[in-house]
């Protein structure tokens, strides 16, 4: 099981076996927003400080020591750390855009057609 907590010593990241038996481990500080890749194996989770995505494999034994976090740095809005973002079966990160993060799209020309009810009389004839 992964969880954050939030209080007045910052927000972090622990795992524990579901059953309680061990645990908790501190899996990182200064993170939050954990979530379990498809194999259970590896855990994704966002710094609270900046805009980073970690991933770090989870050992399944309590004994095994945590292996060193891998970061992915994503593009973030500079005003906000919040990522809305799931892990794939595959592995890969699924991440939400902002509509504002995106290019602006062009905007087509407006074709104005006047009479267009006579043109298409002529075009179609009645019978």
């Amino acid at each position: 099981m992964a969880y954050s907590i939030v209080d007045k010593s910052g927000d972090r990241v622990y795992v524990r076996p579901f059953d309680g038996t061990s645990g908790p481990f501190l899996v990182d500080a200064n993170a939050q927003d954990p979530k379990w890749s498809a194999n259970g194996r590896e855990l994704f989770y966002t710094s609270s400080v900046s805009p980073v995505l970690f991933h770090r494999k989870i050992a399944t034994t309590p004994a095994a020591p945590l292996p060193a976090s891998t970061a992915v740095e994503l593009k973030l809005p500079s005003d906000t750390f919040a990522l809305n973002y799931d892990v794939l079966r595959d592995g890969r990160v699924l991440r939400r855009v902002n509509a504002l993060d995106a290019p602006a799209p062009e905007n087509p020309p407006i074709q104005v057609v006047l009479n267009w009810f006579e043109e298409l009389k002529q075009r179609v004839p009645v019978r």
